[in-house]
């Protein structure tokens, strides 16, 4: 298997899926005010540019846009909205990450993989108890993205992209508040991931754990 470089990441066919996949998805835009829809033609015109800062380690993610979304059982989460230019460069390296990451996940993991779902997490409980198995525990890990430890995970995570680059601009993927650093300093001991940042790495990290 490939290794997750930066010149991968860059290579014409995963440009274009990376950009089909963010269109596909589209949502709102980030504090720039770039459209989902605007973005093919903004590449057309800088694409290059990008190209070029992203190969150069030079690609700098903005600040994102930070919502507070209602919960169910009240109270309410952010939800960081980062630039859509921002989303391509990480479904850019999410893609050329994804294959190097899935083979060493917990065959138990179902959550943000590609194939996976709650519905696969439910069949799976389903066999458990056909095979004898008469407990179930039930957990949420509260605000994650918050308390993770990053150095840990980048440690875990850097054990399989060895690219600098790719590893700084991971680093760099801001989290909502408008800061200097662009990072939204959390009340925790970790930072705050946003929306889309490569769940790769987390998923690395909960099958370490949970082993």
């Amino acid at each position: 298997m490939q290794e997750a470089t930066m010149e991968r990441a860059v290579e014409a066919a995963n440009w274009e899926a990376a950009l089909s996949a963010v269109e596909r998805k589209a949502g709102a835009p980030g504090p720039d005010g770039l459209k989902t829809k605007e973005l093919r033609e903004h590449l057309a015109k800088h694409g290059e540019g990008i190209k070029a800062k992203l190969l150069e380690g030079s690609f700098k993610p903005s600040a994102a846009r930070r919502k507070e979304i209602p919960k169910p059982n009240g109270g309410t989460r952010p939800l960081s909205i980062p630039n859509v230019l921002d989303r391509f460069a990480q479904q850019l390296l999410r893609q050329v990450m994804q294959p190097l990451f899935e083979p060493i996940f917990s065959e138990s993991s179902h959550g943000f993989r590609p194939g996976r779902s709650a519905q696969g997490a439910i069949e799976a409980a389903q066999r458990h108890a056909r095979e004898g198995r008469d407990w179930v525990v039930d957990m949420d890990i509260t605000k994650f993205f918050d308390r993770v430890n990053h150095d840990i995970l980048m440690t875990q995570v850097s054990r399989v992209v060895q690219d600098k680059r790719m590893l700084q601009l991971i680093l760099a993927v801001p989290a909502g508040r408008r800061r200097p650093a662009g990072w939204m300093q959390s009340q925790h001991r970790g930072r705050c991931a946003a929306r889309r940042a490569p769940l790769a790495s987390a998923g690395q990290y909960l099958s370490r754990q949970t082993r």
